[in-house]
């Protein structure tokens, strides 16, 4: 659904620019891949997996944007998670002794899934279509961010990562272009 490489029309317009002048538009991946705040971790990581992406935009129930997960979130997650690691037969055993000293009905199943909301870096940094790349970049330098939404018309439309960026840099020809 959602592809990182810049299709070779906006290649060429890189080219035929001159001095880049790159807008959102002109780089942004869409559609974008959204997940629920309610979602589990491990189903958020099964997405990016899904889509070979390293974020994904989260939604409220509204499908309001309210933050992004990304890869990086999750191996965090996952190496804070447990003081020490134990075997399946170990878990399995832990989880038997402690269903055993809970009240009837008292579910254990889903103790160890966090929800994407747990994770996620809340608020996201929103740009419209027209934002040249090198405010892009400049706001995401400034920010310590890898993602920028574009919005338009109160939803957002596509994304600009900063491997978008990147590329479309690696793309301009001569040393004196500028990205904004």
């Amino acid at each position: 659904m959602m592809t990182l490489q810049m299709p070779s029309p906006e290649a060429e317009l890189v080219e035929e620019k001159g001095p880049i002048q790159l807008r959102a538009l002109d780089v942004m991946s869409k559609p974008v891949v959204v997940i629920r705040q309610d979602a589990s971790v491990r189903e958020a990581a099964q997405t990016m997996a899904e889509h070979r992406i390293s974020g994904l935009i989260v939604q409220d129930l509204q499908q309001k944007g309210v933050g992004i997960i990304s890869a990086s979130d999750i191996v965090t997650y996952e190496s804070t998670r447990h003081e020490h690691v134990v075997s399946q037969q170990e878990h399995e055993k832990l989880m038997a002794d402690a269903r055993r000293s809970m009240p009837d009905g008292f579910q254990l199943e889903h103790v160890d899934d966090e929800t994407v909301n747990d994770v996620m870096t809340h608020g996201i940094v929103t740009v419209s279509p027209e934002t040249t790349l090198g405010h892009i970049a400049w706001m995401m330098s400034q920010k310590r961010i890898h993602r920028v939404c574009i919005e338009e018309g109160g939803r957002i439309v596509g994304i600009v990562t900063a491997l978008d960026v990147a590329r479309a840099f690696g793309r301009s020809s001569g040393p004196s272009c500028s990205l904004g």
